[in-house]
Formats: structure tokens, sequence, C-alpha cells
């Protein structure tokens, strides 16, 4: 069994982060091909033929889940990328949710072109309205990124509400080829969309509008506002930073720039002028309208250094302050605090998260490590706070392993040209998806993330499944065997915004599904209620069968295919409203009249047993449930008197793979994980 990356105390270090102590080798990131011809025959591919439905989900979790609808290509290039697509606005109590997806003949099954969505919700999520902002042929809007704002912070309806939307455009006028940028805007009348090319100011070197963060700014002068690495058309050093903003008063841009205070000559140089080792920034605003834009990336004058540094605006963006870093001494206190050896930032091109707490006030979510013989001894997600030129590093909670997923890569595998199922190892993109989100008053943070969860043990699988990983000593892709895999959960955690630590981590999933997809919104209503979005990827069963990767998609073990994040893995959206302060997770029985005492063997081959005990007489029904929450196998359906019970189970007739036991008594449902492995 091949366990590199799947636990932490074997995991060995591949990432982008950088030692205090030592120089790092990996070379700059540079940034994917824009259109590789895989990706442009996926483009063009029609959906998978699952319908549209909106309803209660089964479930097995705690959460009730709402299916919304199903992803019809790469997740990624949907709603569920590291943008801001999940959105809460305070003042009407407004949910917003931006769909975008392709359109197709319905005789010749051609592309056609592409349609944006919005889906707002006054009710937490239990209805929602649709709005179409955008739908033309020829042109696919992709990667959405959203902000809202609301005007005199007078509005009470989503109606009364401006905002933006920003992202990317593929044209059939190119063969469906990434063109340019592209905004759809929402003023006082209806949502118009123009194309976004570059800064005007600063920018003699051809630099176009590339990936970024977006917030938006409300009350008198409501506003949008960009800042992100820029694309290097014309020339310039990849991984320079530019900004935009669009005044919903003038209904016009403003600040169309690229800051001199942002100078790219500050940061580590790449030796290319396509790499960088520049990070993504994200942006936020406080309620007077001060912006504040963060960095994680590596400084010219202490290239052993990668760490957070934030940059200000008072005046909508036309000027910006220099940066204020962190200094090394936060990262050196951590280390002592902990008695690590050394302290590596993990993953820095891995989406992070920032949360302004008020004037002055941010806090910054990225993860560190503690590395011994250059394997992973440690791994923790981190909070840098910042208050008004005051750093602290603080740790937010210890992090079991690395989330894996798995995509297609024929440039890697050779295989170029050729559709045999080659799944590239590398960590998720999102990597532990992690998010912080403040309550609608300011008073309290919640962090989100997923994680490995290693009490449930490895799924196994045969026959083994290749996967091709870069080996950083000799600078190519080799290929790997894997025979098993550990499932991941959604965890959370909390504090006041006064609090100096952090509540313990709670399980919101504890299955043994591989969750992936989860987004919570960077503002919610309160502890009680916090929207949550998932993907589910969808059963082999519910494909086309006419799907032209499915031959190879049905070879490989289902808890491979959900860890998939790939343009032919189709997904169920899913919506959840939960209360952070009163979850129970699936082994807890609080509040339940019994409980499940054990599952044995488990793994199990032909045949378990499950013991339970009630408090209460009652109407007992016990299934074995499927991870996409179907009965595969009803044990009992009947009465039984209080006591201590037990049950065979026959598993003769199941498969390998992964499933629950679930025991039902007077309608109220538990359920405890059950491996089979033949």
């Amino acid at each position: 069994m091949r366990t590199s990356l799947l636990c932490l105390g074997v995991a060995t270090l591949l990432t982008s982060g950088t030692l205090m102590a030592q120089r790092p080798t990996e070379p700059g990131y540079r940034p994917a091909p824009k259109n590789p011809e895989a990706f442009v025959k996926a483009l063009m591919t029609p959906p998978v033929e699952v319908a549209n439905v909106k309803g209660d989900a089964p479930s097995t979790q705690t959460l009730q889940y709402q299916t919304l609808w199903t992803s019809d290509f790469f997740p990624l290039f949907e709603t569920f990328n590291s943008n801001n697509v999940f959105l809460y606005e305070k003042g009407t109590g407004t949910l917003a949710l931006v769909r975008n997806n392709r359109t197709f003949d319905s005789q010749s099954n051609a592309l056609t072109g592409g349609q944006v969505r919005t889906y707002f919700s006054t009710d937490q999520g239990a209805t929602w309205g649709e709005l179409e902002v955008f739908n033309k042929l020829g042109t696919v809007f992709a990667m959405p990124n959203m902000a809202i704002s609301n005007p005199g912070n007078s509005a009470t309806s989503p109606a009364g509400l401006v905002w933006s939307i920003y992202g990317f455009t593929y044209e059939e006028s190119v063969q469906w080829n990434r063109t340019s940028s592209g905004g759809i805007f929402k003023t006082s009348g209806a949502p118009f969309d123009i194309p976004m090319e570059g800064p005007d100011q600063n920018n003699n070197q051809g630099f176009t509008w590339n990936v970024g963060s977006v917030t938006g700014v409300s009350g008198d002068n409501p506003s949008t506002f960009f800042a992100g690495v820029l694309g290097n058309g014309g020339g310039g050093q990849y991984g320079t930073y530019g900004a935009w903003g669009f005044d919903f008063n003038a209904e016009d841009f403003t600040a169309s720039t690229i800051p001199s205070a942002w100078d790219n000559a500050q940061f580590r140089p790449s030796g290319a002028v396509n790499s960088s080792y520049n990070s993504p920034c994200v942006l936020g605003s406080d309620d007077d309208g001060t912006l504040y834009m963060v960095v994680n990336n590596i400084w010219a004058d202490n290239e052993n250094l990668r760490c957070p540094a934030v940059s200000t605006s008072n005046d909508q963006g036309a000027t910006w302050s220099a940066f204020n870093r962190m200094p090394e001494s936060a990262f050196d206190a951590y280390r002592a605090t902990y008695s690590w050896d050394n302290i590596q930032v993990s993953g820095a091109y891995d989406p992070t998260s920032m949360v302004v707490t008020g004037p002055g006030k941010l806090s910054f979510f990225f993860r560190a490590g503690h590395v011994q013989n250059q394997q992973w001894a440690n791994l923790d997600i981190v909070e840098a706070r910042y208050d008004n030129g005051t750093w602290t590093l603080a740790r937010v909670a210890e992090l079991n392993g690395f989330p894996l997923s798995f995509t297609r890569n024929d440039d890697k595998s050779n295989l170029i040209g050729q559709y045999a199922w080659v799944p590239t190892y590398e960590l998720n993109p999102q990597g532990h998806e992690v998010e912080v989100a403040i309550t609608a008053d300011g008073q309290d943070l919640l962090v989100k993330w997923i994680d490995e969860n290693p009490d449930h043990g490895y799924t196994h699988f045969s026959p083994p499944q290749p996967a091709w990983i870069y080996d950083n000593q000799t600078s190519n892709w080799v290929e790997n065997q894997f025979d098993s895999m550990l499932t991941t959960d959604a965890y959370y955690t909390y504090r006041s915004v006064s609090a100096p630590s952090w509540n313990e981590k709670k399980n919101m999933s504890n299955d043994m599904a591989y969750d992936h997809g989860t987004r919570i919104p960077q503002t919610i209503p309160d502890l009680e209620h916090v929207p949550f979005l998932t993907l589910s990827t969808i059963a082999k069963a519910d494909y086309n069968q006419q799907y032209p990767y499915l031959p190879a998609l049905q070879n490989i073990p289902d808890l491979m295919l959900e860890g998939h994040v790939d343009y032919r893995t189709p997904n169920r959206v899913k919506f959840a409203d939960f209360n952070a302060k009163n979850l129970n997770s699936v082994a807890q029985t609080e509040a339940y009249q019994f409980s499940i005492e054990k599952i044995s063997p488990n793994p199990a081959n032909d045949a378990a047993q499950v013991a339970f005990t009630m408090d209460v007489a009652g109407s007992v029904k016990i299934d074995v449930i499927s991870t996409s929450g179907a009965s595969v196998n009803n044990v009992f359906n009947g009465s039984m008197d209080a006591g201590i019970h037990a049950m065979n189970v026959n598993t003769a007739n199941l498969a390998s793979g992964a499933y629950f036991i679930s025991v039902s008594v007077n309608g109220k449902v538990l359920a405890q994980p059950l491996s089979i492995i033949k």
C-alpha cells in the first residue's frame, strides 16, 4: 500500500512552501496552459443526462441536505472554484449563489454558448429564486467571482442590491479558447456584461486581468473592488498584482491600476518571465470602506521567508500603502511554543481565507507545519491576526493529513490524444478548503475545512490504481500504485472575535464518504445558522451510458471517483443550514433514547453484527446504506422492547466498499460506518 502524503507521519515533502532555515529548491509557480487539448474536447462534450432536481436528498449525515442542481462540467470551472460564489448580505438577510453552465443545441449536441444565473434566498435556503444574467451564443462565461453591495444600507430585499460577477470568457470564434475576462454588473437597471482587458494605469507591458479576489462595499459609496495576479500576455513579469474598482453611484470603473506599492521587485524573483513565487492575494473591506489586500509571499530581501503581509487603501483603491509584513519572530515564537525544529508554510498557492474584523483589524488563515527528514511531522491551520500594525500567530486546529484529488493530465503521462484514464496525483487544488466566516453582528468567527479521518481507517480496493506523481529529485512524473485511501470529513471550529483561542474542532459529517467542494459564505447570519454547500459525486449508475469516459470511470473504485476533481465527474450541488453551537455528529448520541454500541467485524466480509441499546420500546428499522443514502439491505423492520439488542447482518451479496449500518428507533436515526472487503 502506498502511504506517502496520506498521513502526516509519512508525508513526503512536495509542497511549495519554504523552510525557515533553508532556501527552497522547488521551481517557481507556472500557470497551467489555458486550453490543453483534452480540456477543449471536454468543454465541447454535452453534459451527463442527470435531472436538475430540487428537493431533499437522502443523507446519513447529521446535516439535512437540499439538492440544488447537478453540475455538468469540471467543478473548478463552474461554481466550485476558489472564488466568491456563495455570499450572505446581512442588511437584507439574502443568501446569493452563482451558477454558470454551458448550453448545447438540442439536435446536434453542439456547444452553443453559456449561461450565468444567480440564485437568491431570504429564508435561510429553504426556497430559492433564480435570475438569468448572461446567455450568449458563442461565449461561455466561467470561473465566476461575485461581490454584493447594499446602497446606503437601505435595501430590504434582493431587488435593491447591486452586484458584480467577474470571470473568464471562452469564445467559439477561436475554437472555444479563453479570450479575455468579462464582467456582469447589476446597477440601477438590468444586468449588463462588458469585456475587461487590463489595467489602465501603470500598465506599459500589456498586462491583462486574471485570477483574483473581489469584495463589495456597502453604504454611501457602494462599490466592487478586485485585486489579483495579472496575466502576462504582453510579456511582463507573471505574478504582478493589479486592481480595479467599480463605483455603483457613478456606474463606472475606478482605480484600474497596477499600484506602485505592489511593485513586483520587492518579492523574490523567479528567474523566468512566465514564472513567479508570488501567491494569489485576498481582498476585504471594513464598514468604513477601507480596503485590505493580503499576500503570503517570499520577499526579495529574505528569500528564506514566506510570510503574510497587508496593504491598505483609504481612498477607494486609488492609492495603497506599503506592505506591512508579519515579523519572522512570529514564526519563531510559534515554533518554540510547540517545540518544533522548524516551521514551513504549506501550499501557499492553495486558496486561503481572510476576514476583516474591525477598523485596522483582520485575520488571515493558512497552513504551517513541522518538517523532519523532509517529511511532515505536524500540520496546523494557523491564524495570522493583524491589529493596526501588530501581528499575532495562533493555532486554529491540528490537521490529520492531506486530502487527495485525482485529475486527468495526459501531458504528464505522455498519452496525449489517447482516451485512457490516467489520474494525476496531487494535493487537492483547494487544499483543505479552509474558509473563514464572520457573523453578521461581527462578534464571532467560524473556520471550516476538510481533512482526512484516520479514525475510520483505510478503505482498500483491488486491483491497485495507477497515479502519476511528480518527483522533485528527478524532475519527472512517475507512475505509482494506490490500493487504499482514507475518507475525508468536514470540520469546523469557532471563537468570539474578542476571545484569544478557538473552541475544540467538531466533525460535521463523520461518515465514510469523501467530502469535497465545501463552501461557506464569508459572512454568516450567526453561529446558529451557518449556510453550507458541498458537492456529492454522482453514482456510476446515474451516468449517461453514451458518456465517452464512462468505461474508464467504471474501472475506478468509488472512493477514488469521489476524490476526483475533474471535468468528467459531475457532482450534485447540495445545501444545508446547520447550528454550529449544537451540532451532533453521526457518532454522537445526545437527545437520542438509543445508541449503537458496536459493529463487528469491521471491515467485514460476508457477515457483520450490530449491537445497540434502547432506553424505550419502539419501532425499529435496521438497514445497510450505501454512501449515496440508498438502502441496499433491509436487516430488520418491526418492534423491540427496551434493552440491549444484537442483529446479524448478511453482507455476502454486497460488493467491497464503504457503507453504513443505520438503526432507526421511533423515527430517529443513528448510523455507523461499515467497510466491506471481499
